[in-house]
């Protein structure tokens, strides 16, 4: 047995006589090395400390930089794990002993986008409150170009998104399909998060991939109520666009179902 699975065995036996923790037990006996099969609880190399972080149950102190960084299978440290966990007690424990906040895994995702894609809001305010890093925090960005704001709308975590406009984040951030946040908010019909734009003075003249601006895609897919929004803000679909892509219409019409249909997806 390798040095690493004592330590994962040794940390499990500690907690096996907690019932809770049976599940996370047999996860870790049985995970496979490879996502491809759907398990990825423990990946390779994962280490004691990845466990606890997991479990919520934190035990060590004077932990050295080597054991807060070494990275598993998925590129994730334990501030990774206890962050998409949403152990904000273990998030404090590890910044505090000198966790970097700043590395992405293997999906372009630092420790505070897993929080927010996860609705962890207590680890998210935690980690808005590093005024030092909250610039570099507040920019990053995934493999697919999906920024927090974009990550917050996907759950959809409203609360959260209205706390990262609210610290200033970038609004007219696009990902790999050029959507904006306002184009997400709409398509997914949330007045609330569309207002909170609005009012935040994101942009609403830019296209995403199928040639819409959020207005215009909102009115093509009939969603009247989020039309009567943007109206609210002398925003209207424009006729010119209408006009100019009418051969497209097809085209653009199949890019909005298919991403309309995958809006409560998760994707990843």
């Amino acid at each position: 047995m390798h040095r690493d699975e004592q330590e994962v065995t040794a940390a499990l036996l500690y907690l096996m006589n907690r019932v809770t923790n049976l599940e996370s037990y047999i996860q870790v006996l049985h995970a496979p090395e490879a996502r491809d099969y759907g398990f990825d609880w423990y990946p390779k190399h994962t280490t004691s400390l990845y466990v606890l972080a997991s479990l919520g149950v934190y035990l060590a102190q004077g932990l050295s930089k080597e054991q807060l960084s070494v990275v598993n299978s998925l590129q994730q440290t334990p501030l990774h794990i206890a962050s998409k966990k949403g152990h904000a007690a273990i998030v404090q424990s590890l910044l505090d002993q000198g966790a970097d906040p700043v590395p992405s895994d293997d999906r372009g995702f630092t420790s505070l986008c897993w929080a927010v894609w996860e609705g962890q809001l207590a680890v998210v305010k935690l980690f808005l409150g590093l005024e030092q890093l909250k610039g570099s925090l507040l920019t990053c960005r995934t493999h697919l170009d999906e920024s927090l704001l974009h990550l917050a709308l996907h759950g959809p975590h409203l609360e959260i998104a209205q706390l990262l406009i609210q610290h200033g984040i970038d609004l007219d951030l696009v990902n790999h399909d050029n959507d904006t946040a306002l184009h997400i908010a709409a398509r997914m019909e949330q007045n609330l998060i569309v207002r909170a734009l609005l009012e935040g003075e994101a942009s609403t003249n830019l296209t995403n991939s199928a040639g819409f601006t959020a207005c215009d895609e909102s009115r093509f897919a009939g969603l009247e109520d989020i039309v009567k929004v943007f109206g609210e803000y002398s925003i209207f679909p424009t006729l010119t666009m209408r006009l100019q892509d009418v051969g497209n219409l097809d085209l653009q019409f199949n890019h909005w179902l298919s991403l309309n249909s995958m809006k409560q997806c998760r994707y990843i």
